[in-house]
């Protein structure tokens, strides 16, 4: 006799937390993007402007990283959105390590 599935409707809620981290992350994702769009349109002799929305994008993507720590303390809620918004706010603060390491290596 087959095993009869088990069907639960309870849906687990978010975990708290979960809506900073999540928004944190598209600011930083934004002004990646935006840093990377005007420093080709400059040529890379873009003004200061890039340097303060490349902080800002860095500084967006730690605190995101911080929402995605707290989130994890809460006991049975639903992990998945804050793990994607974490993820997704590593990979920028990885591509700005990888950015501030090559701009490094050409001025040596």
């Amino acid at each position: 006799m087959a095993k009869k599935k088990r069907y639960n409707y309870i849906k687990k809620k978010i975990a708290r937390g979960t809506w900073p981290c999540i928004l944190t992350m598209l600011l930083a994702l934004g002004l990646l993007l935006a840093t990377l769009a005007l420093a080709v349109h400059f040529q890379g002799q873009g003004p200061m402007l890039l340097g303060a929305l490349g902080f800002s994008s860095i500084v967006m993507a730690i605190f995101s990283l911080y929402f995605l720590i707290l989130a994890l303390h809460d006991s049975e809620k639903n992990y998945v959105p804050v793990r994607i918004g974490g993820i997704i706010a590593a990979c920028v603060l990885l591509v700005w390590i990888i950015f501030i390491a090559l701009g490094l290596k050409t001025m040596i």
